[in-house]
């Protein structure tokens, strides 16, 4: 592959060869026999009834805890007994919960000995802190295959036309001309960077768009929304005819506001999933837009948990992996806060999958009240506040949050409005500070996140 000084120095026809190169052999990796094989059986498995789901879950549990023990040296000095009368959480109450850390300074000894064909990754670290890890080819193409199945339940196949709006810079800041678009041809995928996604280059995109007749769009939920704000707010519309019929955003939580602006612009149903590159664990919406457990790939305990007024849970996700034979995640700290829904809950979709009401966020994306009450979703402190174009809510010391913002068309923000609502959904104790900003801060890997939080 061009290293990326060689590849910005070439041609854009050069730039979409290599591309579609890299997309071929990303294919090949993903898109295996395997894949297809497992696509099958998920889709079979997908409207099993509950105590299918716990035999299979049990199964599952004890072959992963087994394979651990014989051949993982972090694991090795377990006294576990596959035989015993237990059940599976009790079997697996024997294993430590797995923290990330844990990871970073154990990676060798967690590594199983049995197999030598295993592929290193590396997730990019929304803390800062990179974590790498093993995987086998073979769960590589479980995950595609769980992720794919997601897409599968609204009749999206594996080569639709699609455009993927990344934050993977594809086009050189020095190109000032369109196409600010590029072409994986080896899945007919299209690539728009977010790097493009500006006001003066909007006009470009949506012609673009207007060009191709996807059947959907992937991406981050910041870049994705900000294509759609910024063409509404210049009339720009999208042909009905080239119109993406499903939107599926990833790797970000999906805000109200996004939400709405993606909805508006497309009339696309928007489509959601939980996942991790470590693989531990996957959990999709259904056709009526209800979170569900894909109990297949990983197992979910909860922790911390929580019982809410109406009998929902809220808890931290703690997974166990089933696809991985060479690198355990066993009863891994995720980091992330999720609502389940009742037990009495039934979903329409006719699902027997534990129901997850929401994704709430990673651990470290809250802030801390006075009272010490820790809050995760803030979006709704902004209603009605139209002026405000983009926001993230910072917090460097106990008691105060900054907000970050940028204001639409330079309108003046009603600072009084917005501190009402914390003081009245949130916290009358919390000071809240302003800042305005001609663009919010992104992560490393380009990621946005709403709520950040610097305390130590």
């Amino acid at each position: 592959m061009l290293s990326f000084s060689v590849y910005n120095k070439s041609p854009i026809y050069l730039q979409n060869i290599a591309c579609s190169i890299y997309g071929y052999v990303e294919k090949r990796k993903r898109f295996s026999p395997e894949f297809f094989k497992l696509l099958e059986e998920y889709r079979k498995t997908d409207g099993e009834d509950i105590n299918f789901i716990q035999q299979y879950c049990r199964a599952r549990l004890v072959e992963k805890l087994s394979n651990a023990v014989e051949h993982s040296p972090y694991y090795n000095e377990i006294n576990f007994n596959a035989d015993s009368e237990l059940d599976s959480l009790e079997l697996l109450s024997q294993f430590p919960i797995l923290y990330k850390e844990d990871v970073r300074l154990n990676l060798e000894i967690i590594k199983c000995s049995n197999d030598r064909k295993a592929l290193q990754f590396q997730t990019s670290g929304t803390s800062g802190k990179a974590l790498q890890f093993y995987k086998t080819q073979d769960a590589i193409a479980a995950q595609w295959a769980i992720w794919f199945r997601h897409r599968s339940r609204f009749g999206i196949n594996l080569h639709d036309v699609h455009v993927n709006f990344t934050g993977k810079p594809l086009v050189p800041q020095s190109q000032l001309c369109p196409p600010f678009w590029r072409l994986n041809s080896a899945i007919n995928q299209y690539l728009v960077p977010m790097q493009v996604v500006t006001k003066d280059k909007i006009r470009s995109l949506v012609e673009f768009l207007n060009t191709i007749t996807p059947r959907y769009y992937s991406g981050y939920p910041s870049i994705l929304s900000e294509v759609a704000r910024l063409a509404l707010d210049n009339g720009l519309e999208l042909n009905q005819e080239n119109k993406p019929t499903h939107i599926f955003p990833g790797a970000e939580p999906l805000l109200e506001t996004q939400r709405a602006y993606l909805h508006e612009w497309t009339g696309a149903i928007i489509s959601e999933q939980y996942g991790m590159t470590e693989g531990a664990c996957n959990i999709s919406k259904c056709e009526h837009d209800n979170y569900h457990e894909d109990f297949e790939f990983g197992f979910i305990e909860r922790a911390h948990e929580l019982v809410l007024d109406d009998g929902a849970v809220q808890a931290q996700i703690v997974a166990t992996d089933f696809t991985n034979n060479v690198f355990p995640f066993i009863r891994y700290h995720t980091g992330d806060t999720a609502i389940w829904e009742p037990d009495s809950f039934r979903c329409p979709c006719g699902r027997s999958s534990p129901v997850v009401r929401s994704i709430e966020g990673r651990t470290e994306d809250y802030i801390v009240t006075p009272e010490g009450r820790r809050i995760m979703r803030l979006d709704y402190i902004f209603k009605d506040s139209s002026e405000i174009k983009e926001a993230q809510v910072v917090q460097n010391k106990l008691g105060v949050i900054e907000i970050l913002y940028i204001s639409r068309n330079n309108e003046k923000i009603d600072t009084k409005k917005i501190k009402s609502n914390v003081a009245k959904y949130i916290s009358a104790e919390l000071i809240v500070e302003f800042r305005e900003l001609s663009s919010i801060p992104r992560e490393e890997n380009g990621k946005f996140r709403s709520v950040k939080s610097n305390l130590a």
